[in-house]
């Protein structure tokens, strides 16, 4: 018996993030069957596509607006321009976070590519969120970045109801494991950017094939003493290793689950955008140092 629904509204253009609308929302489907099993909790998505025909002639966009106001998280995510219903439904819920204290909301911009030409649309909306709402736009390059906010929105709105980590290069919730082809960790900006994680990973791969090689040796019997010293030396480094990329993986979760508590909580000082940008492109160091309070100044 489910005892607690969550409404999740999620707003961009349709023309720019079909294929990422279909796969969020069946992302947020199949995360509410587990859900649903484990803590009786029942996620509602909720995608507009249904009353886009008609807008101009019914307003329809009026009764969406409704089912904005009465959702408990909201997602915002643009990519080469900000369409005016995407912005007025921005617009409608930080009056409703400001007057009901929900829906929470996230804003995200997807990387662009040289190519690609950025409507005025874009320029005076991220002014105006940064400007007059002091708000944190986040970035991403693969949608998998905004399914884990959306988890981390999840464990953050449910109080200890629901129960997110990150163990092995893989995302948990409730004890289950997500599988690589809904939600991929290596994919997700702070994990994917952070070079020191990355190259530990590389190195630890090369440590493996190694190891294995040395294995493979051993099983035909042609392993002296000097060469099991080897082989003694390189799986202690293989567990070095992975044990150093667990610690960091670890540091880089908590970094951003913190993050995605702060963005919905006021408003952010320079400082904070400042060091959530570096830990977005991987200086998970740098975004310390800026937040230390013996840091630079918000001015």
């Amino acid at each position: 018996m489910v005892e607690k629904s969550i409404k999740i509204f999620f707003g961009s253009s349709i023309v720019e993030f079909q294929r990422e609308r279909i796969s969020i929302e069946l992302f947020i489907r199949r995360i509410s069957a587990l859900l649903e099993k484990q803590c009786k909790i029942r996620l509602e998505p909720l995608f507009c596509e249904a009353f886009d025909d008609a807008l101009f002639l019914t307003r329809k966009q009026d009764e969406y607006n409704e089912k904005l106001r009465d959702s408990d998280l909201s997602f915002f995510v643009f990519y080469t321009r900000a369409g005016q219903f995407t912005v007025e439904e921005f617009e409608e819920a930080i009056r409703a976070l400001r007057k009901h204290g929900k829906p929470k909301i996230y804003v995200f911009f997807k990387e662009t590519t040289a190519d690609k030409a950025i409507d005025q649309s874009l320029k005076d909306f991220r002014r105006q969120l940064e400007e007059k709402h002091k708000y944190y736009g986040g970035h991403f390059s693969n949608v998998d970045t905004v399914k884990f906010r959306i988890l981390q929105a999840l464990t953050l709105l449910s109080e200890g109801r629901i129960n997110l980590r990150v163990e092995a290069g893989k995302c948990w919730i409730d004890g289950v494991e997500i599988r690589e082809k809904d939600l991929s960790l290596g994919k997700v900006t702070e994990f994917a950017n952070n070079a020191t994680l990355q190259n530990m990973k590389k190195e630890l791969e090369e440590v493996s094939l190694k190891c294995h090689a040395v294995k493979a040796q051993d099983v035909v019997g042609k392993l002296d003493d000097q060469a099991r010293e080897e082989d003694t030396q390189l799986l202690a480094k293989r567990q070095s290793l992975a044990d150093n990329i667990e610690e960091i993986e670890r540091q880089i979760f908590e970094m951003s689950l913190g993050i995605s508590r702060d963005i919905v909580r006021d408003e952010m000082t320079a400082r904070q955008r400042a060091a959530y940008a570096l830990f977005e492109k991987g200086d998970y160091k740098g975004c310390l140092h800026i937040l230390d309070p013996a840091g630079p100044d918000d001015e």
